[in-house]
């Protein structure tokens, strides 16, 4: 998608979105970062009410509760 799409679809001027935004780029890291810090903190708040989980539920959690459904090896926490 062009800056110029993301303008159109946004209703608004293409010299507008080039005013706060230097690329396309960036307005995507921008939402996937305020994505990002959304889910990081109700997954945060889910686990802190859920209480001590073992290492199987926590992997468990992650798994039902990550952005794309699937847990990988960084999700998983070594059992100690």
């Amino acid at each position: 998608m062009t800056l110029n799409e993301i303008a159109a679809t946004a209703g608004v001027h293409a010299s507008a979105v080039r005013r706060y935004f230097e690329s396309r780029e960036e307005i995507y890291l921008r939402l996937a970062a305020t994505e990002w810090d959304g889910w990081a903190t109700t997954v945060e708040g889910e686990l802190d009410r859920a209480g001590t989980l073992s290492a199987r539920d926590l992997a468990a959690y992650w798994r039902g509760h990550s952005p794309t459904g699937r847990c990988s090896a960084t999700c998983s926490p070594t059992p100690r």
